[in-house]
């Protein structure tokens, strides 16, 4: 019987969200089918994390994949000193940039997920997330001063960055980018594009757990992509399964990355339209959508938002959207989700359930 391969994604720190752990099932079909002719595979490393890439044995190989990922590197890594955005950052009031494509296609769908969520997604957002002590720099258990927190505020607001044609520029000195949020999302579509323009119909682009599904899998079936149920002592425990195919999917959780600040429990995720931490019951979120850039940054969204404010971010701009919550360490998962998202479970495995 042919078995299941399962990728995880381990612990990242990003710098608006930590993906939850996503595991690609390759289902059999095994009762119908002799055992399938596995896959080509492609695996390796980028963007501080792993890079998976099954196709159907069309014209691409490792090289083609990781030039691609290494010119967006360039563009988009906040961890060399001389990339794209790291110069932008950098760089004083008012200078222009003309930025490359990979750098501005990335600005324009961070600028319409900034909109559209009423800024509930901001890649200026990083510093906060270092002032609360969940940045590269020591943990904290302090809250931020009043005083530290307005200081900061002059700083965070995507509108601070203009972003006009072909060029960018910054309205004052300080204003920092950080477009981790949807970076992997975005290098997801490029890897996607590679593949389809190398003749590959049937394939599957995995990075850190932004996910890209074409065609079917090496079984003849849909994509079966599991979510994590967001349960810290089962951590790796699967809540349900998808099945997908033409599309992307983002996952995104809190209950990896958190820490007790003046007695009460604070999550990662960062609302900067309050310079907090969110603060609703959301403790996980799923998005499919039709280009895993935008699935990775609405999923950042969602989790900001809350139940309501994201199934109405949903209807508006047309992806699919489960979003998880728990009143208390000691109650039961709720799961809302919209009718889009209804279609592609194979099952929801839950105690209560909350359709909208």
């Amino acid at each position: 019987m042919y078995g299941v391969s399962e990728l995880r994604l381990g612990h990242l720190r990003l710098s608006q969200k930590i993906v939850v752990a996503l595991c690609m099932l390759i289902l059999g079909g095994c009762d119908q089918l002799s055992e399938p002719t596995p896959y080509a595979q492609i695996q390796g490393s980028t963007m501080g994390t792993y890079y998976t890439v099954q196709h159907d044995h069309c014209d691409v190989v490792r090289n083609d994949i990781e030039r691609r990922l290494d010119s967006l590197n360039t563009a988009l890594s906040t961890y060399q000193p001389d990339s794209e955005i790291s110069v932008f950052n950098q760089a004083r009031q008012g200078k222009i940039f003309h930025p490359s494509a990979a750098l501005l296609k990335t600005l324009e769908g961070a600028k319409h997920i900034y909109q559209t969520s009423g800024g509930a997604f901001d890649p200026t957002v990083g510093p906060l997330v270092d002032l609360w002590g969940f940045g590269p720099d020591d943990a904290t258990n302090e809250q931020p001063s009043q005083e530290a927190l307005d200081e900061l505020r002059s700083l965070i607001g995507f509108e601070k960055v203009l972003v006009r044609d072909d060029t960018i520029a910054k309205v004052i000195d300080g204003v920092a980018l950080d477009l981790s949020a949807i970076a992997k999302g975005y290098a997801v579509d490029v890897l996607a594009s590679l593949l389809k323009d190398r003749g590959c119909t049937n394939f599957m682009v995995d990075i850190g757990g932004e996910l890209v599904l074409a065609g079917l899998n090496a079984s003849a079936q849909a994509w079966r992509v599991g979510v994590e149920k967001p349960d810290t002592s089962n951590l790796g425990s699967i809540q349900l399964v998808l099945s997908l195919s033409g599309a992307a999917v983002a996952t995104s959780g809190d209950y990896r990355n958190f820490r007790l600040i003046a007695g009460k429990r604070v999550d990662h995720v960062m609302d900067p339209r309050r310079l907090a931490p969110a603060d609703n019951e959301v403790v996980a979120v799923t998005v499919v959508h039709a280009n895993a850039m935008f699935a990775d940054g609405f999923a950042t969204a969602a989790m900001v938002l809350g139940v309501d404010d994201a199934l109405k971010l949903a209807q508006e701009e047309g992806f699919a959207v489960l979003l998880m919550t728990k009143s208390g360490p000691d109650d039961p998962i709720e799961i809302h989700y919209n009718a889009a998202m209804a279609v592609l479970s194979d099952g929801l495995k839950l105690d209560k359930i909350s359709t909208k």
